[in-house]
C-alpha cells in the first residue's frame, strides 16, 4: 500500500520520508497540497500536515476523502489542536499523530494503519494514538464498531497503569505492532497459539481496548515512546 506525505513545507515531507525509511517503510509520494495527487490512486496512507485551525483540518480531511475515497488518513496537526481533535474529530480519520511524539511512535502507527487490512470506508472512526481503531492487524479478532465503546475504551486505556501488564503481556503487545499473526507470536516466543490468544484477552481487558488493532496502537504510544 502507497504512503503518501501532503505538507507545504518541503522539509517536512523529506524528514517525514526519512523517519519511515527507519522502519522500512518506503514514502512513494511527496505532495505540496492535496490537489497535486492523482485522483486515480487507490487503497493508500496519507500523513496529512495539517492547517493551522479545526475547520480548515476538517476541510482538508474532507477533501481528500472525496478525491481518494479508499484513503487511510493520518493527521499531523499542530500541538495546540490535539486536545480539541480528540474531543470533536474530523469525520472517518485513522490516526491523529502530534508533531511531538517520536519517530518510532510515527513509524510503529503508519505500519498498524497500513496493516490493518479490516479497515473499510464506512467503519472507519478516528484513532487517537494509544487509543482505539475498528479492526484487526492480521485479520483475525476483529471487533464491531461502536463509537461510544470505542470512547470508553480510550477513557479505560489512558486511566490503566502500565505497570499492571506482565513482561510476557508487553512482549506480546510489542509483537503486534509489527502486524504478526498469533500464530508468529507463538513461534517467536516458543508458546502455544492458545495462550498467545489468552494472554491478547487478559491485555484487551487490561488496557481497555477491543481488538488486535487497538491493542497495537496502544502499544505504539505506551510502550515504545
Amino acid at each position: 500500500m502507497d504512503i503518501l506525505v501532503v505538507s507545504r513545507a518541503k522539509l517536512f515531507r523529506d524528514m517525514i520520508a526519512t523517519c519511515l525509511a527507519q522502519g522500512n517503510l518506503r514514502v512513494t509520494g511527496k505532495f505540496g497540497h492535496i490537489g497535486e495527487i492523482q485522483s486515480s490512486a487507490g487503497d493508500c496512507v496519507v500523513l496529512l500536515q495539517t492547517a493551522e485551525t479545526l475547520d480548515g483540518i476538517a476541510r482538508q480531511a474532507a477533501r481528500l476523502r472525496r478525491r481518494l475515497p479508499r484513503v487511510r488518513i493520518v493527521l499531523m496537526p499542530p500541538l495546540e489542536l490535539c486536545t480539541a481533535l480528540r474531543s470533536a474529530p474530523p469525520e472517518r480519520v485513522e490516526a491523529v499523530v502530534p508533531v511531538d511524539r517520536s519517530a518510532e511512535m510515527l513509524i510503529g502507527t503508519v505500519s498498524v494503519v497500513q496493516s490493518s487490512s479490516a479497515l473499510r470506508p464506512e467503519r472507519r472512526e478516528l484513532v487517537s494514538i494509544g487509543a482505539t481503531a475498528p479492526g484487526s492487524v492480521s485479520g483475525t479478532d476483529p471487533a464491531p464498531c461502536d463509537t461510544g465503546a470505542a470512547d470508553g475504551a480510550l477513557r479505560s486505556a489512558r486511566a490503566e497503569p502500565q505497570h499492571k501488564l506482565s513482561l510476557r503481556e508487553r512482549t506480546i503487545l510489542q509483537h503486534l505492532t509489527r502486524g504478526v499473526s498469533n500464530k508468529d507470536i507463538a513461534r517467536d516466543l516458543g508458546i502455544q497459539e492458545s495462550t498467545v490468544k489468552v494472554h491478547l484477552r487478559t491485555c484487551y481487558r487490561k488496557i481497555g481496548v477491543m481488538n488486535r488493532t487497538q491493542a497495537a496502537l496502544w502499544a505504539t504510544s505506551h510502550l515504545q515512546s
